[in-house]
């Protein structure tokens, strides 16, 4: 491609085999074309880098990168948008499809409401053979014109489903932000981020097919699982223990110092900043009452 896309679509995988054609498939065949498609492998063993050079072998706007190693969800999520280079970006699961119109009603919105960072189309279950399933998800209401009360509600949704972070977003907002962190329901603390730079757009129409099968992460039962998914062997800093607790028992403390350092990088003022700090307080002052309610039954 002779010049920037105006879209760039990450695909980030590992051993996707499965289902990664599908996905691949449903992102070259948008009705919006003046994209690229950036894949990064996370040194896959089961077939899927033979899949993902074959489709970038025969359309130039698909870009295949290899990690030497498994370097972590995390790592391979913020790769592809390092790589990327469009006015606006979004990433794509390995094991999820988007129907033909959702990049250009997602354009239309970005294109017309400046005041939007995200647009995003409501999703639809599907199972392992793409058949529909009666599954709904939880709206988001992040379209005040103030920023802590997007703030406020973007944090509310935690535990409650990441549709937006699969929509499409304005690259020059998700460059300043921290980005994907590497630890469990980090997409929720980005989205909070991004909160504090605009408001998110939902278009109405269900063109985000998301897959419910055993390999999702949300599904993954044992701690060992969780951590390795973040932290694989090949990268961890600390001796497995370590890493247990600090990926598996103290999440919420994580996520706590993320909300803060997305406040301090955000430029909406003292002000503001310290409004959000409060609502932050606020916020977590009732996940632990909550927490504690379930746990001692009241």
């Amino acid at each position: 491609m002779n010049r920037p896309p105006k879209v760039s679509v990450g695909l980030p995988v590992f051993n996707g085999k499965r289902f990664v054609a599908e996905a691949i498939e449903s992102i070259l065949a948008q009705t919006f074309e003046d994209l690229e498609l950036v894949i990064s492998d996370n040194a896959s063993t089961d077939g899927t880098e033979e899949i993902c050079r074959a489709y970038a072998e025969k359309d130039e706007r698909v870009r295949y990168v290899r990690n030497r190693e498994n370097l972590g969800a995390a790592y391979n999520y913020n790769q592809t948008f390092h790589l990327s280079s469009g006015t606006y970006f979004k990433w794509a699961a390995h094991d999820d499809a988007i129907r033909p119109q959702f990049l250009e009603r997602c354009v239309e919105i970005l294109d017309r409401d400046s005041s939007a960072v995200i647009a995003y189309p409501r999703w639809k279950a599907i199972d392992e053979t793409s058949r529909p399933q009666d599954y709904s998800y939880a709206p988001w209401d992040v379209n005040s014109a103030v920023p802590y009360r997007r703030f406020r509600n973007a944090m509310a949704m935690a535990g409650l489903g990441a549709v937006p972070i699969f929509g499409l977003i304005r690259s020059e907002v998700l460059h300043r932000t921290g980005l994907h962190p590497a630890y469990a329901h980090g997409d929720h603390v980005l989205l909070s981020e991004l909160s504090l730079y605009g408001t998110f757009h939902e278009i109405p129409e269900e063109l985000q097919l998301h897959r419910w099968h055993a390999g999702r992460y949300s599904l993954i039962s044992s701690t060992s699982g969780r951590v390795g998914w973040w932290a694989p062997a090949s990268t961890r800093r600390y001796p497995l223990p370590i890493e247990t607790l600090r990926l598996a028992v103290l999440p919420v403390i994580q996520r706590g110092m993320g909300h803060l350092g997305a406040v301090a990088r955000a430029p909406i003022g003292w002000r503001g900043k310290v409004r959000c700090d409060a609502e932050f307080v606020r916020w977590g002052c009732w996940k632990v009452w909550q927490r504690l309610r379930r746990r001692f039954g009241g």
